[in-house]
């Protein structure tokens, strides 16, 4: 992963306190830092929000909390198309192959 600077300090800082925040071990001392943070300035609360409610379209995802296991196998196994390329390409170059040699053969 990329570790450049996002140019900006508060939205760096907002996702610093979201990922803490998701990791599940988010202490009282913790939540009272980042009500405090929050209540720095408008700009703050704002990009936090900002930063919760686009956290929230993933969490509607309709493969949210279903099991990976299908996903993935039909991500594994090859496309139809693909298959009909490759497949395409292999009769083409033993059909050159054959017509290769049927010319070199006649050529002798």
């Amino acid at each position: 992963m990329s570790q450049q600077p996002l140019q900006d300090p508060v939205v760096e800082q907002a996702i610093a306190w979201l990922v803490q925040l998701q990791s599940g071990d988010f202490s009282p001392t913790q939540q009272a830092a980042l009500e405090q943070w929050r209540g720095t300035s408008a700009r703050h609360r704002q990009v936090y929000e900002q930063l919760l409610a686009s956290l929230e379209q993933f969490k509607a995802s309709p493969w949210r909390g279903r099991p990976s296991e299908p996903l993935l196998r039909s991500l594994e196994q090859p496309s139809s198309r693909r298959a009909l390329l490759r497949n395409s390409f292999c009769v083409l170059g033993v059909a050159a192959g054959v017509g290769w040699l049927t010319g070199y053969e006649a050529a002798r």
